[in-house]
């Protein structure tokens, strides 16, 4: 049975011994140098579009909404006309 421990005991230690050579710590990065960018510039995104594109974009399905609300409105104008016309007669 000492021997069993003896053997566990010893796994154990070169487990942890190897556990934290494996782990070391970072190297720290050179201060004076600036981080190399990311992505090239062939693949972002285009800067073609102007900020008038975007904001059409952006406005065109709110005034699309209103538009759809004022024609709503005056048909509902229409049809209460309509059905005044038809009653007073």
């Amino acid at each position: 049975m000492t021997r069993l421990f003896a053997v566990v005991r010893l796994s154990c230690a070169l487990a942890l011994c190897a556990a934290l050579l494996a782990c070391s710590k970072p190297k720290v990065p050179e201060q004076d140098v600036p981080p190399a960018p990311q992505s090239d510039a062939a693949t972002a995104a285009p800067a073609a579009q102007s900020p008038t594109t975007l904001t059409e974009a952006i406005h065109r399905p709110i005034d699309d909404a209103k538009a759809t609300r004022k024609a709503t409105e005056d048909a509902a104008v229409e049809q209460r006309r309509a059905i005044d016309a038809a009653t007073d007669e």
